[in-house]
């Protein structure tokens, strides 16, 4: 489905801060610098309200909200901002919109406004929990990451191979979490921006030094393309993707990050894949991959199965659906096991 709003522009966002000035007179007091900093950040808002509503999923729109709230308070915003926001939002849609599309609006400023008031939404969790079954590793690893020494770190995971762990483990129970973990230490404001791009580059390269294992299985005869969609640019989980799938046997194809979507539907036709993994972290970016999916759909592989992934469909598993893919897989493993199910091997 499109989504409903039919205003989506600067000036209902000018007008939307001016009504929060009214409620919240620090606002008023705002700079120049920091009211285009405002407006940019309502334009993002109804971004991913307009996005949530087009993949038909409340929860994704909620979600996102839940992540801002955490984001703000962490930096010393009042923690009322976004809840003021959204009952401003609600009350000011009414007066743009036909009834029709105010009534598809509503529930999810409903959803979301309810769901700040739980007070879960702050609760502080690692995301390396001591059911990990590597959680002294995973530890040790992201210690070294922080204290961004590159060698150690690179010297910690190559320890881990001669301990035994496979790359599986190293890739599911070490490089996961810990990635997890260091996008929750930037949303908790423990960390800054260059340093968990840093963790990131890091854990890439870490990746590419276990390569030589991870291309020594026998092959199968199946081809994977694999890439972000869009403009995205967290491209980790979709290359622990196809490196899973190299492991499995399978021949890959991985376009990495920021890739057009023409040049993704020329991949497809021109390695004869008969997989398609996909991937998204931003739920801004669902209807992009809607529509390259739909784009392939009408194109010479139309049959090739698709399997997509990334946070917004762990946040609604059923988002799969609207986007018109064959498939979703929340991990790398679960990505192989339901690839092998669409391709009809058992």
């Amino acid at each position: 489905m499109e989504s409903p709003l039919i205003s989506f522009d600067r000036r209902f966002a000018e007008k939307l801060l001016e009504a929060q000035a009214a409620i919240q007179p620090e606002v008023k007091e705002y700079s120049s610098v920091q009211r285009q900093k405002s407006v940019r950040d309502i334009l993002l808002h109804l971004q991913f309200l307009d996005q949530a509503m087009a993949a038909e999923s409340p929860r994704l729109f909620s979600d996102y909200m839940q992540w801002n709230q955490v984001v703000m308070v962490e930096r010393g915003i009042d923690e009322n901002s976004l809840k003021i926001f959204l009952q401003i939002l609600r009350d000011h849609f009414e007066e743009l919109l036909m009834p029709i599309a105010y009534d598809a609006v509503l529930p999810y400023l409903t959803r979301a406004m309810e769901d700040l008031e739980n007070p879960a939404v702050m609760e502080d969790i690692t995301a390396i929990q001591p059911d990990n079954p590597f959680y002294t590793q995973a530890q040790e690893y992201l210690e070294a990451v922080l204290g961004t020494d590159r060698q150690a770190a690179l010297m910690k995971v190559n320890q881990f191979v001669r301990d035994g762990l496979t790359i599986k483990d190293i890739y599911l129970h070490i490089f996961q979490p810990v990635q997890h973990e260091i996008g929750r230490l930037w949303q908790r404001n423990r960390i800054s921006i260059a340093q968990e791009h840093y963790a990131t580059a890091l854990t890439q390269l870490a990746m590419a030094q276990l390569y030589p294992q991870v291309f020594t299985t026998e092959r199968v005869g199946f081809r994977l393309v694999a890439a972000c969609v869009g403009s995205e640019l967290h491209e980790i989980g979709v290359r622990m993707v196809a490196d899973f799938f190299e492991m499995a046997g399978w021949d890959t194809y991985y376009l990495g990050a920021n890739v057009p979507a023409s040049e993704i539907i020329k991949a497809v036709e021109a390695q004869n894949a008969d997989l398609l993994a996909l991937s998204v972290t931003l739920s801004s970016q669902i209807m992009q991959l809607r529509d390259l999916i739909h784009e392939i759909r009408k194109g010479v592989k139309r049959d090739i199965k698709i399997l997509v992934g990334g946070y917004p469909f762990n946040v609604d598993p059923r988002a799969w659906q609207v986007v018109g893919a064959d498939a979703y897989a929340p991990d790398a493993q679960a990505a192989i096991d339901t690839a092998f199910t669409l391709v009809n091997v058992t």
